[in-house]
């Protein structure tokens, strides 16, 4: 009889390290215009989360309560943005904060992007929203700094540590702003593929020093036009354009048609709010959120929506309490179950 027992424990085991060999991550490759894991095509489905230090100081729970959530609805990506305040004042910020969330991801077997959540234009260093800042030692520590320079330094620290993460991607650039025309009244010169192109190509270099992970790279015109892309792309390997197709751009499909099929395509932002001041996330489920998902699935591009979240916007839950989502929360939770139950 105890032999029996025992045998049975043996079988257990070794079924469930077949089990988690089989689920286990493989690093993502860039083929053709497909992301591919271990030799098959993937899409990624997932959800950009807000800040984890506010998620810790502010919210006061635990990061991994939402990464949970997140992969009971099936997600098998998420998205970190990282600040550049931060990073530049608190001490082992990424002890602190970041590591945590790859190695919870990879013990759920899901990717993490780390998007350098930088806004503005990087080659006149000008940032948007100044107004937010950290103060330390005299010296003012922007929310969303595009300083090219401070870029560098992140990337090449981070890709050395995260070079054996093989669940990790890096988005270089969270949205390079603005596009080929002055924004005066958001003090924001021109900003031209490029131009840009010539730092995203130091950025690749940076990274590939110490990494070979999936790079995600924001096009001009807040990480919209790609246009620009499909006539001078970059040169590399593992290598993707991350996309934010909101619903203030109606010609997201005429977009998305100049480079679908050539290359690979991230959508790293998305999303709606049908009651809102801010034009440009003013849609609903009809006219933007339906057509969109569509279109996205039928190209086999991945999507990771914005944001999980009970006060980013489009925020994606009202609270923390279970399944208490906004519309577009709803929404997106829902199709993202239908869309993961269909047969393959």
């Amino acid at each position: 009889m105890m032999c029996d027992y025992f045998l049975k424990v043996i079988r257990t085991f070794l079924s469930i390290g077949m089990l988690s060999l089989l689920m286990s991550l493989y690093p993502l490759k860039v083929e053709k215009n497909h992301l591919v894991s271990n030799g098959k095509n993937i899409i990624l489905r997932g959800f950009s989360i807000a800040d984890p230090y506010k998620i810790r100081n502010k919210d006061k729970i635990e990061v991994s309560f939402i990464i949970n959530k997140i992969v009971e609805l099936g997600g098998n990506v998420i998205r970190v943005p990282i600040r550049p305040d931060l990073w530049q004042t608190i001490p082992n910020f990424f002890e602190l904060y970041i590591d945590e969330i790859v190695d919870e991801c990879l013990k759920n077997d899901i990717y993490c992007v780390l998007d350098w959540h930088a806004i503005g234009n990087p080659i006149k260093n000008q940032t948007r929203m100044k107004e937010s800042f950290i103060e330390k030692n005299g010296c003012k520590y922007y929310r969303y700094d595009s300083n090219i320079e401070i870029a560098y330094k992140f990337w090449a620290e981070s890709s050395q540590r995260y070079v054996k993460k093989k669940n990790v991607i890096f988005e270089v650039f969270n949205e390079p702003a603005p596009g080929e025309k002055d924004i005066q009244k958001m003090e924001l010169s021109a900003l031209y593929w490029k131009e840009w192109k010539l730092c995203l190509e130091k950025l690749i270099e940076i990274i590939r020093i110490n990494s070979n992970n999936l790079i995600l790279i924001s096009p001009v015109r807040w990480a919209y036009n790609l246009s620009n892309v499909a006539e001078y792309p970059l040169i590399g390997k593992n290598i993707a354009y991350s996309v934010h197709p909101y619903p203030i751009h109606t010609d997201w499909q005429e977009n998305f048609e100049k480079v679908v099929g050539k290359f690979a395509l991230v959508v790293t932002e998305w999303g709606f709010m049908e009651k809102t001041d801010q034009d440009f996330l003013r849609s609903n489920s009809v006219q933007y959120g339906v057509p969109i998902l569509n279109y996205m699935e039928e190209n086999h591009i991945s999507w990771i929506a914005w944001c999980f979240d009970k006060s980013w916007d489009p925020k994606i839950v009202n609270s923390w309490e279970d399944r208490d989502y906004s519309n577009w929360g709803k929404f997106i939770t829902q199709r993202l179950g239908e869309i993961l139950r269909k047969p393959l």
